[in-house]
């Protein structure tokens, strides 16, 4: 899977991935449909969804409402931090202006504090699960409930993919790229883009989590060392 050392027009970087910067050489990539617990949980969401997606859903719609605001806390960065539980490698793209010893640096420090920050949110849903289950009176899915469980599970699978890069069992490539030392730009029409990326499809996403100020309004940014909220 390829990750990408990209940075802003204020200075601020970030890891960047995107399933579709990927290409279908690469292993672990996150193309094949999902197993186990996470292919479980989303197979159950799926169901749920489609509650949710039913114009004369009522109750059930509105609930769905509240699915998506919960999710307006999630960074973008937990799909790259679970598809490293599978991935066969890292290929990690990096600024040639910095040193590969200052990436591996950032690299480092930036999965020690995100396998922390994961760690602590997937405690905090596990013993919110039975509290959310108390829910089930409620008309409709009790997708609340369903909510602290999914979270429970996806926090548990991003520690372990992370645990996976850190122990070396996912080996790491260091790849050197001169258009990685520009910024991220921004078109009027297009929104943020970078040459180096064939699509940035999430870069908007990501970039609203890399800004200082939302360090404020998301103290679990995974780009400050306070953490942020993982819900």
């Amino acid at each position: 899977m390829n990750v990408y050392y990209l940075s802003t027009q204020d200075g601020q970087r970030f890891f960047y991935y995107d399933a579709s910067e990927s290409g279908s050489n690469q292993p672990g990539a996150g193309a094949s449909k999902s197993t186990g617990l996470r292919g479980w949980a989303e197979g159950k969401w799926n169901t749920i969804q489609k509650g949710m997606d039913d114009p004369n859903g009522g109750v059930t719609r509105r609930i769905g409402r509240v699915w998506n605001w919960l999710h307006s806390f999630s960074h973008p960065d937990e799909t790259m931090l679970v598809q490293l539980g599978s991935a066969n490698e890292v290929v990690l793209h990096y600024p040639a202006s910095l040193s590969i010893d200052r990436v591996q640096k950032d690299w480092k420090r930036y999965l020690k504090r995100r396998s922390r920050s994961h760690a602590f949110w997937m405690g905090v849903n596990a013993v919110a699960l039975p509290f959310g289950t108390l829910l089930a009176i409620l008309p409709g899915p009790n997708v609340i409930g369903f909510w602290f469980f999914y979270r429970a599970i996806y926090h548990f699978l991003a520690v372990r993919g992370v645990r996976r890069v850190r122990r070396g069992t996912v080996p790491t490539r260091w790849r050197a790229e001169g258009s990685l030392d520009a910024p991220i730009s921004h078109d009027a029409n297009r929104g943020p883009s970078h040459e180096a990326l064939a699509a940035g499809a999430k870069l908007g996403d990501y970039l609203h989590w890399s800004r200082p100020k939302d360090s404020a309004t998301h103290p679990e940014n995974p780009n400050s060392d306070a953490g942020r909220p993982g819900g």
